[in-house]
């Protein structure tokens, strides 16, 4: 009894080193993938989410004066001491790329400042002067203008909260700031792009569950392929060619125009194109595979032996659908949601080339920023945004439809 005791516990060690071998042996071999993706992925979200807050080049360009500032009551103008520190900042940043990035960080709370903080440091004297103050008001009075300093004492930290609240809205003199250098258009942006993006997922929904039902429950293995080759024919073909085919349809003289013309529903054509009708349309039909995938993936795994039973003890079909069926079918309803809604808030080409100037999404104002403007800031302010509306969403449809809602 003792030895086949000790043979059992040596047989369970060895049973258990060899498992931790192969598993060890597993995570070696995906460790370069997920180092890629730690690499080039995360940390890229991570940096570009981190400029949102960013502000490091105010304290970078004027360390001496932000450093300076901090005493300050922000009565009046400051003293003596910190026009001594600006002048020097100024002088030391003259003609560098630095300070031309500070003055256009600046001027996007008080317009005017990039004009004033480039024209000072250009005429700087060359000696120093007896007064340091005098000298910078003797360039431009807005040096003697408390509003000027009071933004530079808000912003003299390497962080700021100044992007986030502008992308929706928060500024101006009742949020801290010194003027109403921001808006709405943005959060009203971030409410259209939900809006139109509940609206897609809504239209998926309805039309795909009774798709994706007819593909579950099709008889013959050729009659499903079929229409199983027809959902994903639209894969086939680039986003970008999709969205000029419906260019094609929706203008005046084509084909749509053209139908309700021959058949006598209008006498003039209408002007369909560059509208949220438009739009609609060709972000439906982009993202419609995708949620009848994903709820087919999961019908086509529920056993049709339920809905029998429910039916033999004396269930009406249309019931025994909504009891037994139905709730079978929620977790490919919550991730086929979440797909198509995830996917319709990064929509960029479709909103740009259907919708009119009233249509369009964040990512167009994240594209624009980003490569046009060179507003880091801003761009990533907007992806924060919309990366937490996400998370709040997902974590809503996965508490109502999610996979722990199976029955």
């Amino acid at each position: 009894m003792m030895n086949t005791n000790g043979d059992w516990r040596r047989l369970k060690k060895e049973h258990e080193r060899d498992k931790r071998r192969k598993a060890a042996g597993a995570a070696l071999l995906v460790l370069p993938a997920v180092a890629f993706v730690c690499v080039t992925f995360i940390s890229a979200i991570a940096f570009f989410l981190f400029k949102s807050v960013d502000n490091s080049v105010v304290p970078d360009t004027l360390p001496h004066a932000t450093a300076a500032i901090q005493g300050w009551s922000g009565q009046g103008t400051p003293g003596e001491e910190v026009y001594t520190a600006l002048f020097e900042d100024l002088r030391q940043a003259k003609g560098s790329q630095d300070l031309f990035v500070l003055s256009r960080r600046l001027n996007y709370q008080q317009p005017g400042l990039m004009a004033l903080i480039n024209k000072t440091a250009r005429r700087l004297p060359v000696e120093n002067p007896q007064s340091y103050k005098e000298a910078l008001t003797g360039i431009d009075a807005k040096w003697g203008e408390p509003e000027v300093w009071r933004l530079i004492h808000r912003e003299s930290s390497s962080l700021t909260s100044f992007f986030l609240r502008s992308t929706i809205g928060m500024t101006g003199p009742k949020y801290g700031d010194v003027s109403d250098a921001g808006g709405t258009v943005y959060s009203t942006t971030l409410l259209r792009t939900f809006w139109i993006s509940a609206i897609v997922t809504a239209v998926c929904l309805v039309l795909g569950y009774p798709l994706a039902y007819l593909l579950a429950s099709a008889r013959g293995k050729v009659l499903r392929l079929v229409l199983l080759g027809l959902v994903l024919t639209p894969f086939w073909t680039s986003l970008l060619v999709r969205t000029l085919a419906w260019i094609v349809i929706f203008a005046k003289d084509g084909i749509a125009n053209a139908i309700l013309a021959w058949i006598g529903l209008i006498t003039e054509p209408i002007s369909m194109l560059y509208t949220r009708g438009a739009l609609y349309v060709g972000m439906v039909q982009i993202l419609l595979p995708f949620m009848v995938l994903s709820i087919y993936s999961v019908m086509r795994g529920i056993s049709p032996i339920y809905a029998r039973a429910a039916l033999s003890l004396g269930a009406k079909p249309l019931y025994a659908f909504y009891t037994v069926y139905l709730p079978q079918t929620m977790p490919g309803v919550g991730a086929g949601i979440v797909l198509v809604g995830v996917l319709a808030l990064g929509f960029y080409i479709t909103p740009m080339f259907l919708g009119g100037p009233h249509d369009q999404m964040v990512s167009y104002y994240i594209a624009y920023f980003t490569d046009q403007n060179a507003n880091w800031g801003m761009a990533a302010s907007l992806g924060v945004w919309l990366l937490a509306f996400t998370l709040v969403a997902f974590a809503l449809v996965n508490k109502f439809v999610g996979v722990n809602k199976a029955r």
